[in-house]
């Protein structure tokens, strides 16, 4: 009895939550009957219907501009893309052309050396100077020739060739007064 009773109590409800949504659907949910139409609501029918076609159109416009972004966009992240690309290609290349002309460790403090004792010969011509380091002259000679250039002391950059005369800018040296 129990059970029966529960059934009948469950079907019930059932039926009750079902009948308010098949009586909406019977009448279309909007009071109206299915499939008539009155001419009474036309006007107000259009207007809505050019309402509804120019907020169409405007959505279609809108959309249609951003596509057109959207296309403007990517091509110019396309360009920017390649602008890289092209970017990076060309450091590659100038690596792979300063690899090529890299030179040794010896030839590259050789050339600096020989930078250096030019800079120090100017200074030397100038009068800032009164003679070339030795020692960085005695280390650029012995590259230079480790390197299998010929080279000697005359032919260090800034050096003086040695004459027999003594220019007359230079003054000699005085005896010591005890001789």
């Amino acid at each position: 009895m129990k059970r029966g009773l529960l059934f009948a109590l469950v079907m019930l409800l059932a039926l009750a939550m079902i009948s308010p949504g098949a009586a909406m659907a019977v009448r279309g949910g909007n009071g109206k009957a299915v499939g008539h139409d009155n001419g009474v609501e036309t006007g107000r029918s259009e207007a809505a219907l050019e309402r509804r076609q120019a907020r169409e159109s405007s959505h279609e416009e809108q959309r249609l501009g951003r596509e057109e972004a959207a296309l403007e966009r990517e091509q110019a992240r396309s360009e920017f893309h390649e602008a890289q690309r092209l970017q990076r290609e060309e450091a590659v290349l100038a690596r792979e052309e300063a690899r090529e002309e890299r030179v040794t460790g010896q030839e590259n403090a050789a050339a600096r050396m020989g930078r250096n004792l030019d800079r120090m010969a100017a200074k030397m011509a100038d009068g800032k100077r009164k003679q070339l380091p030795p020692g960085l002259s005695a280390t650029w000679l012995k590259f230079m020739n480790s390197l299998g250039y010929e080279v000697t002391a005359d032919d260090l950059p800034g050096s003086v060739p040695v004459t027999d005369t003594v220019p007359p800018e230079l003054e000699m040296p005085e005896a010591p007064e005890g001789e």
